[in-house]
């Protein structure tokens, strides 16, 4: 298990899901490093009941890889809690649409709406969304590509962003 935590560590990008391009147009097609963290977790896993050897100490002390991934602490205990008898996985989450998360409310409000009423573009005379203040920072009114358009919420005229309500 140390060696697995080792190896999956030494191949494990640090976190950069705020670094994900959104300023930037089009919008960066790779928006978050979850699947390559999953996929070094795995490889690690894989090689480690093989015989493959990583640091054992990757977690420990103050330089652990807790530290460099940006947590101000490490619960050993935690992470092996329920190991063999809890299957995190069935904690995940899937998105129902191809889009930014942060509309899917909307996207759910729409389709509530559209239960037993179809609607068309066309007889919708305006709109009002209204979601937490991320939602501002990935308003993109004329996509570029197939990815701007996951981060646009279509918008005419004013935005009003900030954190409060």
């Amino acid at each position: 298990m140390l060696s697995a935590f080792g190896i999956a560590g030494a191949n494990a990008p640090v976190p950069s899901v705020y670094k994900e391009g959104i300023g930037e147009r089009p919008v960066a097609w790779v928006k978050n490093n979850f699947g390559w963290s999953a996929q070094g977790g795995a490889l690690g896993a894989m090689l480690a009941s093989h015989g493959y050897r990583g640091q054992t100490s990757f977690l420990d002390g103050d330089k652990g890889f807790w530290r460099m991934a940006g947590s101000d602490q490490c619960d050993p205990d935690a992470m092996v809690a329920g190991l063999g008898s809890e299957y995190r996985i069935v904690d995940n989450s899937f998105k129902p649409y191809a889009c930014c998360r942060y509309h899917h409310t909307a996207l759910d409000a729409l389709r509530e709406l559209q239960d037993g009423q179809p609607l068309e573009a066309r007889e919708i005379e305006n709109t009002h969304v209204r979601g937490i203040w991320r939602v501002s920072e990935h308003i993109k009114p004329e996509p570029q590509d197939l990815i701007d358009a996951q981060y646009s919420l279509p918008l005419k005229g004013h935005v009003r962003a900030g954190r409060g309500p």
